[in-house]
């Protein structure tokens, strides 16, 4: 056994190798192995990639703000002032389903002009084998070192020139910040706006607040400007659900004297009873009126039973509930502002509303 493990484990290790080393021959040919290309281009006939005209325009318009000085934020507002459809909108007008347009409203992202300004595969240079599996079956991959990339120019046509490419990464900032903790706050990717539904963002002063950037590029939207203090936003959540708890943790509930030992016991009495009464009338004791009639009065009996024995669970489950409301009250109490923990434990998400409305959905 161990050597046929020893051949299966050498047979999938040439197979891999093989494999690699066709799809890169493929590469080396011209043709494009992935399903959706990048945004500019499409997949021709014969497996290539090639400029599409209408997107093409697009990413060589980006790349010439790009050279002008721009920043990412107002090249989103000129692709705003221009109707150009965002990627993804782009790909639904042209039969591409996989991906929700409900909420893009025609604004592009700063993250997604930033990815196409750094994207290389628009000089026609197409770069493969940049990240690595972790483990051997898995899908979680990371990213190797530039030295280590596989780099085929001319393998397909160019959107932009290598000059205009150089530029633009030399007027970009390259900077690389040092890894840092993550920023824990109680209220960390809970805050939505309540007209588009966009995450609002938590600003980085001293005095945080939560904005709508989503909607800054478009003065016409209902949120626009959209913004709360942290402060007062987890003041009103903390006041919110101190009444929420004191509600829950003061309320009466009318409790059944009875036990539901001494219920179940009756029940199954009135079981046996029923039984009894089958088999007397089984062997001809008692006739077919007076089986009805006394099946009818054991039968409202226990469904009576049944009927107070669900109700006084019910409380009992009630007065449990209500006690670990009490402590659940008391240790929002101690704490006296929104922690983390609480805000984890019983808040799902906060919807804010240009009116001053907040509506949390708790947990």
């Amino acid at each position: 056994m161990a050597f046929k493990y020893l051949l299966n484990e050498l047979y999938s290790r040439d197979l891999s190798i093989k494999y690699r080393s066709a799809k890169f021959a493929k590469f080396r040919r011209g043709e494009y192995q992935s399903k959706i290309c990048p945004y500019g281009y499409r997949k021709s006939e014969n497996g290539r990639m090639e400029p599409d005209e209408e997107a093409a325009e697009t990413v060589q318009l980006i790349f010439t703000l790009a050279q002008q000085g721009l920043g990412a934020k107002q090249i989103v507002k000129a692709l705003y002032d221009r109707n150009i459809p965002t990627p993804a909108e782009y790909k639904a007008a042209h039969g591409f389903t996989g991906h929700d347009i409900s909420r893009c409203h025609g604004i592009w992202h700063e993250s997604t002009v930033a990815r196409i300004l750094a994207d290389e595969r628009y000089t026609g240079m197409y770069i493969i084998a940049k990240r690595e599996v972790t483990e051997v079956g898995g899908h979680r991959a990371r990213l190797k070192p530039e030295d280590q990339w596989v780099k085929i120019p001319d393998h397909h046509s160019a959107i932009v020139s290598k000059e205009l490419y150089d530029q633009v990464q030399a007027l970009r900032p390259h900077t690389k910040c040092a890894k840092k903790n993550i920023n824990v706050y109680p209220l960390r990717s809970k805050v939505f706006c309540g007209c588009c539904r966009h995450a609002m963002s938590r600003t980085s002063n001293k005095n945080h607040a939560y904005i709508c950037r989503h909607s800054q590029i478009d003065g016409a939207t209902p949120c626009h400007g959209l913004r709360i203090s942290e402060v007062e936003l987890e003041r009103i959540l903390y006041n919110m659900l101190l009444v929420r708890l004191q509600t829950l943790a003061t309320s009466e509930n009318c409790v059944s004297t009875s036990a539901p030992e001494d219920l179940d016991q009756k029940v199954e009495t009135c079981k046996e009873e029923k039984r009894k009464l089958y088999e007397q009338f089984v062997a001809q004791k008692i006739n077919l009126e007076d089986y009805k009639n006394q099946k009818a009065k054991l039968d409202g009996e226990l469904e009576q039973y049944k009927q107070t024995l669900a109700i006084v669970r019910a409380q009992i489950t009630g007065r449990r509930d209500a006690e670990d409301q009490g402590s659940l009250l008391h240790r929002f109490q101690e704490a006296g502002c929104l922690t983390i923990e609480l805000a984890d434990d019983l808040i799902d998400r906060v919807d804010i509303y240009p009116d001053g409305r907040v509506e949390p959905i708790w947990r």
